[in-house]
């Protein structure tokens, strides 16, 4: 416990001398025989109002001015904070100008669930009040600017305080009016910025985004509860990302390419394909729908290119919009070959195909959002040598006929299944300017073999209010059914069902 103070306690040290520095460097430079300039009050300034590229992202909140409203736009394109106003201090640099930029938001939750199934062991996950802090993000983007033009770097923190990580991206861009803009370093995907807009709709704590996971037991062997990727999704993985200027105001293309997804940082090339206890692998690499509990065995990909084609349109009262996102690479494993104390051995999975089509249609105060996502069989085992491997690492005897699993490749014929599916439809309502509700329902549907499947059906209703410019307050309710089959039949062993009632309030700055 002391030594986890001590961490807590050097991050905020941390985070202070940093704050200290750009805040130094700041007056250094509007002091340093340079024009004068006014004062600004923190909150009075905000983004200067530009066309941007990218509508919400998925991990971000959403705006309490609905999904109809052209955004103001940060120099960062790519990693646009969704709903959120930022200060920015300018200082003039000759005949360019310095920008500093400061944006986030945090949440506080108070959930209840009523659920058949609880786990009373270590997870602690039952039918008792849940208080926590959601979502808690502070990002500080530093720019120079001078006419078409502007170059960054980008940090952004995620300070909740079992958090092993303080620093969640990290990365530098650059962008220009007529060529487009380019991004570095640990960031999202495109895939993240540019592909889904039924999520920016659906408002309370974010709904399968939110942590529903902390609260509702998933039986082994289910679909995941709390939230949905791509197969191959790089989170923030290092990559490189580019997206086009719009093209005739409506249209833009982009693309991200990341060598290895398991790299994040400056790990090295040795420590790419390290087991994953721990490691970068599972920070970047989603399971599907499945919950890695041990974190080992997390598939990774090599060569990975995203692709997106996005596109938005307004017409008086109508808007409307489509995008298509497509993931692949060559995607491989690390397992043990026999026992515990045998070394890792490399396996090659299938390659990652993955795409998805999203749609927006809006009139007035009423939006309708559709999307649908296909991962095909990525990354699934080309045989069964994994499920043996799987059955076999932990040093225990199984019976052939055992399903016992160590992670999501531990399924007998597995290689006959697929990676899943995903449906998703989010009807928005904006009564007024400060409340808005949604109505929500998305399905997953994975094929595990020839004998077995499992579903997620999800039903929310949301209710947003804004209280004040900054400050918001939600109530969420969520039905949830995990449900698997084995041979057309129930397996009520690895399947649950409940309710979750959501109330919180959201700080934006």
């Amino acid at each position: 416990m002391d030594s986890q103070n001590g961490r807590i306690q050097m991050y905020w040290v941390f985070l202070s001398m940093m704050l200290y520095g750009i805040a130094s460097l700041f007056l250094s430079t509007a002091h340093a025989g340079l024009p004068a300039v006014a004062a600004i009050k923190p909150g009075t300034v905000g983004i200067m109002p530009k066309k941007g590229i990218a509508p919400e992202q998925k991990d971000k909140v959403p705006s309490t001015k609905g999904i109809v409203a052209e955004e103001k736009s940060p120099s960062s394109v790519l990693e646009r904070e969704s709903g959120v106003v930022s200060n920015v201090f300018t200082a003039p640099v000759r005949d360019a100008s310095v920008k500093l930029k400061v944006s986030g938001f945090s949440q506080l939750d108070l959930a209840m669930t009523s659920q058949k199934k609880t786990q009373a062991d270590k997870t602690g996950i039952s039918n008792t009040p849940y208080f926590h802090i959601g979502n808690t993000k502070l990002k500080f983007e530093a720019s120079v600017e001078k006419e078409k033009m502007s170059a960054g770097w980008l940090i952004r923190f995620d300070p909740q305080l079992n958090n092993n990580s303080l620093i969640d991206r990290n990365g530098v861009f650059w962008k220009h009016d007529d060529v487009g803009h380019v991004e570095a370093g640990n960031i999202k995907g495109v895939d993240d910025s540019l592909f889904k807009f039924a999520q920016g709709l659906i408002g309370g704590s974010n709904f399968w985004d939110s942590g529903l996971g902390k609260i509702f037991y998933q039986p082994e062997g289910s679909c995941y509860c709390d939230g949905v990727d791509f197969v191959g999704s790089t989170h923030t993985a290092t990559k490189i990302s580019y997206a086009t200027p719009k093209i005739g105001d409506v249209l833009t293309l982009a693309a991200s390419y990341t060598p290895n997804t398991a790299h994040r940082g400056c790990v090295g090339m040795t420590g790419l394909n390290q087991s994953a206890d721990g490691g970068s692998k599972s920070k970047n690499n989603p399971v599907g729908f499945f919950e890695d509990k041990d974190k080992k065995y997390v598939p990774f990909g090599t060569n990975n290119v995203t692709l997106v084609a996005h596109l938005k349109k307004q017409c008086g009262d109508w808007t409307v919009g489509g995008s298509f996102a497509y993931i692949h690479d060559s995607a491989e494993i690390w397992a043990k070959s026999k026992g515990v104390n045998d070394p890792d051995v490399k396996y090659l999975l299938k390659d990652t195909n993955a795409f998805g089509v999203s749609g927006l249609l809006g009139y007035r105060k009423f939006n309708l959002g559709v999307e649908f996502m296909n991962n095909g069989q990525s990354r699934l085992p080309v045989d069964d040598t994994l499920f043996t491997t799987a059955n076999n690492a932990d040093g225990k005897n199984h019976a052939a006929d055992d399903k016992h699993s160590t992670s999501v490749y531990g399924i007998e014929n597995g290689h006959k299944g697929n990676a899943g599916k995903v449906f998703t439809v989010v009807a928005q309502y904006k009564w007024t300017d400060k409340l808005r509700t949604a109505l929500a329902f998305q399905r997953t549907h994975r094929k595990l073999n020839d004998d077995s499947c499992t579903t997620r059906d999800t039903f929310a209703k949301t209710v947003n209010y804004a209280f004040m410019p900054g400050l918001e307050g939600y109530i969420e309710t969520d039905l949830i059914c995990l449900k698997r089959e084995d041979k057309g039949t129930e397996n009520k062993e690895h399947s649950n069902s409940g309710i979750v009632v959501m109330a919180g309030v959201r700080v934006n700055i």
